[in-house]
């Protein structure tokens, strides 16, 4: 028996743990300090080219004061001046290949004027120092991008940290020929609202839908921590009234979702990964603190068989609450996922082996 214990321990090779990668993609850093939300939409120009979108949710503006640094502490002023913290950000890469290490990924901001732009506009009569627009994912229908955010209102009286979400907006752009351009501004659909979910945390296109990851409170709590799921037609993507619950019946419709644990951290990730032909989430344990995965096959069977596995622990930081875990790419071999680290206000890379998570 240790013979055959031993042989098994031998055969798993050491790199099939997961590696914690520290920051992710430094290069961001040459534009900004820090940011969070960080969520990439595949797009694909009129004549065929690809490219990754990145949103990102509160990103802080400013200037190091020597070189760029990845370990600032959250108020940066020992090593940087900060000079703006805009809600919502964007910025393009290529698509990674197996070539290119993910890490290695350079961010190229959309800028207006030489600084990095909001591409989510305020309103008229919108107070940037009470509401915020967090930008989340989205897709492409056609020649438009699509991307949903949060409409947060900030409750400062409560504490410097305390928000209340108002629900879920929706924006568009044209994907042209001349894309990527060096700025680019979002509409905001006149009227769109989704009061009640923070929808769109992870968009999957399939069959004709959008199926969103989504997150609602239940009932009474007030904290949206409970994950859900709404699915849209693409050709009604605008129409708020179109979008349908995944119901505990594991049907679709108008009444209330199946509400599925109640530990959301943060921002979550929907992913399709057509090898396998199932569905992956991954978001934080706000409770737990660690990364949690669930995969399934199909959303009607969810409601009946919904479980999530611990796959990865960071190093606790005593005073800090790790949020928004998040898969943001995978090809044959790996599957990358991201969190949020407050400490210093960065997305921090972890990666799997393919064979390690899914044994």
């Amino acid at each position: 028996m240790k013979v055959l214990v031993l042989a098994v321990l031998l055969a798993v090779p050491a790199s099939a743990e997961p590696e914690n990668l520290g920051v992710f993609a430094p290069s961001r850093m040459e534009a900004v300090l820090g940011q969070d939300g960080v969520t990439p939409i595949p797009v694909r120009t009129p004549d065929g080219r690809k490219f990754l979108f990145w949103t990102f949710g509160d990103t802080i503006l400013g200037d190091w004061k020597g070189p760029v640094v990845t370990t600032a502490t959250v108020n940066f002023s020992d090593a940087a001046d900060m000079k703006a913290m805009p809600p919502n950000t964007a910025a393009w890469t290529f698509v990674p290949s197996s070539a290119a290490p993910l890490a290695a990924l350079r961010f190229n901001f959309f800028m207006k004027d030489g600084k990095v732009s909001q591409p989510v506009p305020y309103l008229d009569g919108e107070n940037p120092f009470v509401k915020r627009l967090w930008a989340a994912g989205g897709a492409q229908v056609k020649k438009d991008l699509y991307i949903y955010f949060m409409d947060i209102d900030l409750e400062r009286e409560k504490g410097p940290m305390a928000f209340r979400p108002l629900g879920t907006g929706l924006a568009k752009a044209r994907i042209d020929r001349d894309f990527p351009p060096t700025d680019i501004v979002f509409e905001r659909v006149k009227g769109f609202n989704l009061p009640g979910f923070i929808a769109g945390d992870g968009v999957v296109e399939r069959k004709g839908y959008l199926y969103l990851a989504s997150r609602a409170a239940r009932a009474g709590d007030g904290n949206f921590d409970a994950l859900c799921f709404l699915r849209v037609k693409k050709s009604r993507v605008e129409d708020a009234s179109a979008y349908q619950r995944l119901l505990p019946s594991g049907k679709w419709g108008r009444g209330e979702p199946a509400l599925f644990f109640d530990d959301m951290g943060g921002e979550v990730s929907l992913t399709w990964d057509p090898a396998r032909k199932e569905y992956t989430v991954f978001y934080m344990s706000s409770r737990e603190q660690s990364v949690k995965m669930m995969t399934f096959t199909d959303f009607e069977r969810l409601p009946r068989g919904a479980a999530a596995k611990t796959v990865y622990s960071p190093p606790a930081k005593p005073g800090q609450l790790f949020y928004s875990a998040k898969e943001i790419w995978r090809d044959e071999k790996r599957v990358h996922v991201i969190y949020m680290d407050p400490s210093v206000y960065q997305p921090v890379l972890v990666s799997f082996n393919r064979d390690w998570l899914y044994p």
